[in-house]
């Protein structure tokens, strides 16, 4: 996997950290895989349904995301991990991507809280 790769996966994770994406739902539903999962820090699972009509009415906080680790599973999926501070609840995160029809979307999020 070349760093071109690497950076244009960060930028898209970044992307659904910002709330300009975050409320447009056009913007969600093109990053968001059909199948998508997402297991919250609760244990909860939550659907690229759940997401779609939940994110874009919620006014959250500013993320902070660092220490990037992006891997290619196999050609066509990579796995990103990191780190996102939010008003000190610090955060690991975990999200794959697919290459669907030509552009990238994730397929799965995790995040658990960091002790």
């Amino acid at each position: 996997m070349n760093d071109e790769l690497k950076k244009r996966i960060i930028e898209l994770e970044v992307e659904l950290h910002q709330q300009e994406v975050r409320r447009d739902l056009p913007s969600l539903d093109s990053l968001l895989a059909e199948g998508f999962l997402e297991i919250g820090a609760s244990g909860k699972f939550y659907t690229k349904k759940d997401i779609l009509s939940r994110l874009p009415s919620e006014v959250g906080p500013e993320i902070k995301s660092y220490d990037f680790e992006v891997r290619e599973i196999q050609v066509g999926v990579i796995q990103i991990l990191y780190k996102t501070d939010t008003f000190g609840k610090k955060v690991f995160r975990n999200s794959i991507w697919i290459s669907e029809k030509g552009r990238w979307e994730m397929i799965f999020h995790q995040g658990t809280e960091l002790a």
